[in-house]
């Protein structure tokens, strides 16, 4: 059968021959690197995916990584972490049997005392055949990347590649004693919201910051949806910060900076900031129009199909 004849049907929608389906791909792993002081950086760890027989186009979604809590620095605390962008892509041809590389990087550990936190990384698929970028989705900053104290900034859409992208949030600057909220990781149909203000406090534990919330990866306006493998669509909470930084919420949240240090006997203690969460890219297709952000973006068991979840680094 000419493969022409399988990408369109009679209304020239964009359509597969194959049956509904879908690869999500995530990274369960927590980066052990130092402190990184970029203020974008490329996932690494790679999963090579082989497009199945009979699928001609396929869409998909990728969040970037969110960026780490500062930890306090001995004069004051740690400013949050901005949190991941989204970008995502529709109707891109593809042939059976090409390879496609999905790069995701793992949750940035929390960050020590007087460090930086990591910027999350960005997220995104290449084809293997040309070295084209086809879909990426930028990290967000790390607090205090750009100076102690100072807010991440989110992953920018200026710095994606995709039909449409989104910009995550910036975590907020620390206030003092107190720190700074992780940014939210951007949306399907608008920026991640802010990571608000830091509060007064004082300097005794439970004044860190919290994490941004994150992103699900099932599309818009579908969290009422049962998904089997994975949360709703509206991703994640952030947690509330207590001492150290808390975590931002799955995919994409910005972490909370750190509390700052308290005076004690025979040391002082000190406190780090929170890990930013992870991103992940998921890839769709179906013998029907398949499009992010609402279009059967949902879970493929809801139309009798398959879901893969690929998780790279789970060491």
């Amino acid at each position: 059968m000419n493969p022409i004849n399988n990408i369109f049907n009679l209304s020239n929608t964009y359509i597969s021959s194959q049956a509904w389906g879908a690869l999500l791909v995530k990274n369960l792993a927590t980066s052990t690197a130092s402190n990184n002081n970029s203020t974008f950086r490329y996932a690494t760890t790679k999963y090579s995916w082989t497009v199945p027989e009979g699928v001609y186009v396929i869409s998909a979604v990728a969040i970037g990584g969110g960026g780490e809590g500062e930890g306090d620095n001995t004069t004051t605390s740690g400013a949050g972490g901005g949190g991941g962008a989204l970008a995502y892509r529709n109707n891109i041809y593809v042939t059976p049997g090409e390879v496609l590389d999905i790069f995701v990087g793992s949750t940035q550990n929390k960050s020590v005392n007087s460090q930086a936190g990591n910027t999350g990384t960005s997220n995104y698929i290449r084809r293997v055949s040309s070295s084209e970028i086809l879909l990426l989705a930028a990290g967000g900053v790390g607090g205090g990347v750009t100076s102690a104290g100072a807010s991440g900034a989110g992953g920018s859409a200026a710095n994606c590649i995709g039909d449409i992208a989104f910009s995550g949030a910036a975590g907020s600057s620390n206030n003092v004693s107190t720190g700074g909220n992780g940014g939210a990781a951007a949306g399907y149909s608008g920026n991640g919201n802010t990571g608000g203000t830091s509060g007064s406090g004082a300097s005794t534990p439970g004044n860190a910051g919290a994490g941004g919330g994150g992103v699900g990866i099932y599309g818009l306006g579908i969290s009422g949806t049962v998904n089997t493998l994975e949360g709703g669509s509206g991703g994640a909470d952030g947690t509330a910060g207590s001492a150290n930084g808390s975590a931002g919420g799955s995919y994409g949240g910005g972490g909370g900076g750190g509390n700052d240090y308290v005076v004690g006997s025979p040391s002082n203690t000190y406190y780090d900031g929170g890990a930013g969460a992870a991103g992940a890219v998921r890839i769709i297709w179906g013998p029907a129009t398949r499009a992010f952000p609402s279009t059967f973006a949902d879970n493929s068991a809801n139309y009798g199909g398959s879901e893969t979840v690929i998780n790279i680094n789970t060491a």
